[in-house]
């Protein structure tokens, strides 16, 4: 098999003080490289031809904001995960789909006792 390679980024930077405190913004960042997928033959006859997947950049940020009301601590996040709705298939076969999700807004709201 011939090897894949991925790699990934995560980061975040908090606002500790100013108007801005209880902020915080970040981004995962992946990037995974596309590979062979092998034809299907029949008898010796070529059914499905052989393909290679695409090469796919994965961008999703983030945003929350945390603030405490006495004893009681209230955080919202909102993630957009795959904020550019890259589409790529990335199975290992033809047998097995895998496309890569599509653009989604994850809404959380948390509160800590």
């Amino acid at each position: 098999p011939t090897p894949r390679h991925a790699m990934s980024f995560n980061g975040r930077y908090s606002f500790t003080a100013g108007a801005l405190r209880g902020l915080a913004l970040g981004a995962n960042a992946r990037f995974q490289q596309g590979h062979t997928i092998g034809g299907i033959s029949v008898a010796g006859q070529v059914v499905i031809p052989a393909k290679f997947t695409d090469d796919i950049y994965v961008i999703s940020p983030f945003a929350s904001y945390r603030r405490k009301f006495g004893r009681v601590t209230w955080t919202t996040q909102v993630n957009v995960q795959n904020v550019f709705d890259r589409m790529s298939y990335q199975g290992g076969n033809y047998r097995n789909n895998r496309l890569t999700d599509p653009r989604q807004y994850v809404f959380t709201n948390t509160l800590g006792f």
